[in-house]
């Protein structure tokens, strides 16, 4: 059945929250319990031209840019160097605005709250951190609201990339310890018998002398066998000289 949105006078958890986010969650809760209709409107009177004030509101909007209908905002139309100009416009009216906070963690759950809001987010939180003061109790109220909304948001991918592992039979664990592939085998050292280059001979191979050359003598020739060497006797005439006269 689908689930039905918290009302405004009360904030209960979202299903399947357990561990790390549950925490995140109460912490999330806890924040937005300080944020009242009236600290919203002193928010943006005492706001104007402060610039933790404005990059807060502009950390919040874009935290739950998109979610519903109040805050329709392209991320990427905003300038990173300076907080949105209407920031401070979306605050005219309260209780939407508070509502909208409420269904932030719904939202994340759901998966209708992308990376950008939150990476957008983060960076004007930043920016306005690095102011001294945020000039009103309500500007340090929201801030809080937006550092507990980070939070919960990353700890929602956490949970959902360990269910990944778990519905894989896979933990957290033995993926990080599964062996990196083997490094592919080093190719063969070439082969000794390597052909001569061209014009060269190698020392294995013997060139036919072209017809009509004589070849060089051997400096060692090859001994001829005794039975040769008998046959040659052989087959000399005898020579010998005739008796006197």
């Amino acid at each position: 059945p689908p689930q039905r949105m918290p009302s405004l006078g009360g904030l209960s958890a979202p299903p399947a929250t357990a561990g790390g986010r549950a925490e995140a969650f109460e912490a999330l809760k806890s924040t937005l319990d300080e944020i009242s209709v009236k600290s919203v409107l002193d928010f943006r009177s005492a706001g104007a031209g402060v610039l933790a004030a404005e990059a807060v509101a502009t950390a919040a909007a874009c935290a739950i840019a998109n979610i519903d209908e109040t805050v329709q905002l392209c991320i990427d139309d905003i300038d990173p160097e300076a907080p949105w100009v209407d920031a401070l416009k979306i605050l005219g009216k309260p209780g939407h605005f508070i509502n909208s906070l409420r269904r932030f963690p719904w939202a994340t759950d759901a998966g209708r709250v992308p990376e950008d809001n939150i990476m957008a987010a983060k960076h004007f939180l930043a920016m306005a951190e690095m102011e001294d003061d945020f000039g009103h109790p309500a500007v340090f109220g929201l801030s809080r609201w937006v550092e507990c909304a980070i939070n919960y948001w990353e700890e929602h991918c956490l949970g959902s990339a360990e269910s990944e592992l778990n519905d894989s039979g896979i933990s957290a664990d033995a993926a990080r310890s599964v062996p990196s592939p083997p490094r592919p085998a080093q190719p063969a050292a070439p082969s000794a018998a390597v052909a001569a280059p061209l014009g060269q001979v190698a020392p294995h191979q013997r060139v036919a002398a072209p017809p009509g050359s004589r070849q060089p003598a051997s400096a060692n020739p090859p001994a001829r066998s005794s039975a040769s060497n008998l046959g040659a006797v052989r087959e000399q005439p005898s020579r010998i000289p005739a008796p006197p006269v």
